[in-house]
C-alpha cells in the first residue's frame, strides 16, 4: 500500500500571503475595499476546508481539464445531454 502524504498546514499565514491576497483582489475592487478587506484578513480566525470543497467552490476541476474522464464530461457537458458535468 501506498504511503499517505500526510500535509503540515501552517498555524499562520506567511507575511508575503497579504501582499499576494492584496495583488488579486485589486482585480475585483478599487483599491480602498482591498486595504480594508487585507485589514479584515490580518484579524480574521484561520479557517480549514478540505481540498475537494476549496477545489469545488473555485469551479476548478480536480482531475485536471487534460483527464480523459473531464473531457469527455466536458464534451457530454457541451452538447447539452449532461448537466452534471459541471458539478466534478
Amino acid at each position: 500500500m501506498a504511503d499517505i502524504m500526510k500535509i503540515k498546514w501552517l498555524d499562520a499565514p506567511d507575511e508575503h500571503d497579504y501582499p499576494a491576497a492584496a495583488s488579486y483582489l485589486t482585480l475585483l475592487f478599487e483599491p480602498a475595499a482591498v486595504e480594508d478587506y487585507i485589514g479584515k484578513l490580518k484579524q480574521a480566525p484561520i479557517t480549514f476546508f478540505k481540498l475537494k470543497d476549496i477545489f469545488r467552490a473555485s469551479g476548478l476541476s480536480i482531475l485536471g481539464i487534460r483527464n480523459s474522464h473531464v473531457k469527455r464530461k466536458k464534451k457530454r457537458f457541451l452538447r447539452g445531454s449532461d448537466y452534471r458535468a459541471c458539478f466534478l
